[in-house]
């Protein structure tokens, strides 16, 4: 049994769903990553901050960061379901918030994670095309 006929949704509308689902994925695996990576270091995400040789505010801010980018894609994603018309403004938000973590990550990942760094460069192609997406269609 079909949910849907074809004819019953237009592309946009699910251009839009597959963008929505795509935010909000974007946003839990952001915040399930940090989860695991505190689970690895066997100490919360506080406790490894205190441990950083480099200048411990820059974790900080980095975490935080993402955590904030995860948070607004996934609100947009929930807007955009509810046709709210905040949710397509939060979602040029969160495209570009995606664009930044994705290329500022990249370039500190570690060499030899080849997985982490395609996942990252696919997070920032990602936030591009809903970037262009939701400028070109703004309704």
């Amino acid at each position: 049994m079909r949910l849907f006929k074809t004819n019953e949704i237009s592309p946009v509308v699910m251009l839009d769903f597959v963008f929505l689902f795509g935010l909000i994925l974007v946003g839990c695996l952001i915040i399930v990553y940090w989860v695991i990576f505190s689970i690895q270091q066997k100490t919360s995400i506080v406790e490894f901050i205190k441990t950083v040789d480099q200048d411990p505010t820059y974790p900080i801010f980095h975490i935080l960061a993402e955590l904030i980018t995860a948070v607004v894609s996934i609100l947009a994603g929930l807007l955009v379901y509810l046709n709210n018309p905040l949710g397509r403004s939060l979602a040029l938000c969160a495209a570009g918030m995606l664009i930044y973590a994705g290329i500022n990550t990249i370039s500190g990942s570690i060499p030899g994670k080849r997985i982490l760094t395609i996942f990252l460069f696919g997070t920032s192609c990602f936030g591009l095309i809903i970037l262009a997406y939701f400028l070109l269609n703004p309704t």
